[in-house]
């Protein structure tokens, strides 16, 4: 029994890996596998494993998938909905005259990351030249699905000119295409990490250095992140993570965004001199310094150590480069 087993766990996950490309869900469909044999060993044919087994993962698979789209789509959905009313965007709107969006109408045309049916859209709606209701009809688009298309593509440009400023480190605006690819990425490290399994991220590291230290991040949940842009389509992601003792530790990943939108990490870890706790009293207030606010204080999330700025005998450091690297 134990040698069937074995040969339908190998058989399951070549396909799961196939189907999924990797997916954080590959295991548990191998497992669910193995479960759906062992309750109906006594009616499969063995001379006939390598069908079956086939045959079921590709169901699993199958119906994992769709499901992940529907939750996707539904979670997307979800919060474009909750944004669009926190922002109420329609009465911002309505309170602003044509010359607050000046700018955004004299760059639009080279903005290549919104499409030419979004762009006349957003175009007739800030120049007032057409409401909703009106628009609605002219595009044959659901005035809720207009809305939040409109919003996406002002977060989309509230993102990009915020990149294109002298910006030290940011976190992704919800809405954007940024934040949803960062957002799953980081869904995916975390698994992978926990799991010890980092042909997880296979579709992410495809091109990657890693380095032999990543062995020695004990993850137990990421709890905060920051971004920095190191030059055009070159990222510094700084990501502070809880261990398996409880303590508060931080690690850098380089990536690049390819030309399908795509994260594509450059180097994993990348971890910084030092990491210092500072209490909110000091740390309140000072600019690039905040990161993760807890009830334990406020990290540094900068690469390379403390902010010169701060006075170094504030706090302590709770994280050496030689914690991690011999």
């Amino acid at each position: 029994m134990d040698n069937v087993l074995k040969e339908i766990e190998q058989i399951a996950r070549r396909v799961a890996c196939n189907y999924l490309d990797g997916n954080i869900y590959t295991e548990d469909v191998v497992q669910e596998a193995l479960i759906i044999f062992y309750k109906n060993r006594d009616k499969i044919d063995l001379d006939n494993l390598v069908n079956w087994t086939y045959t079921v993962v590709k169901h699993l698979c199958l119906n994992l998938i769709d499901k992940d789209k529907r939750n996707l789509k539904l979670k997307q959905e979800i919060e474009l909905n909750r944004l669009a009313d926190k922002e109420t965007i329609i009465d911002d709107y309505n309170k602003q005259t044509v010359d607050n969006f000046q700018s955004i109408l004299e760059e639009l045309d080279s903005y290549t990351f919104i499409n030419d049916t979004d762009k006349k859209i957003l175009k007739k709606y800030l120049l007032k030249e057409q409401g909703l209701t009106q628009l609605s009809r002219s595009y044959k688009i659901k005035k809720s699905v207009l809305k939040k298309r409109i919003y996406q593509a002002l977060r989309e440009i509230k993102f990009f000119e915020m990149l294109s400023k002298d910006v030290v480190d940011f976190n992704t605006i919800p809405g954007t295409k940024m934040h949803t690819n960062v957002s799953n990425f980081l869904k995916a490290l975390e698994k992978a990490l926990i799991d010890n399994n980092l042909s997880i991220l296979k579709n992410y590291l495809r091109y990657a250095i890693i380095h032999d230290t990543i062995a020695k991040i004990n993850l137990k949940q990421i709890v905060g992140h920051r971004i920095s842009l190191l030059k055009n389509d070159s990222y510094r992601l700084t990501i502070t993570y809880q261990d398996n003792n409880d303590n508060y530790k931080v690690f850098g990943i380089k990536y690049s965004i390819l030309d399908n939108k795509r994260i594509s990490v450059d180097e994993i870890p990348i971890f910084p001199k030092s990491v210092k706790l500072i209490s909110q009293e000091y740390a309140e207030g000072k600019k690039g310094l905040k990161m993760l606010t807890s009830k334990r204080g406020i990290y540094n999330g900068r690469l390379g150590g403390l902010d010169g700025k701060i006075d170094r005998t504030i706090g302590k450091v709770i994280q050496d480069k030689s914690d991690f690297v011999e």
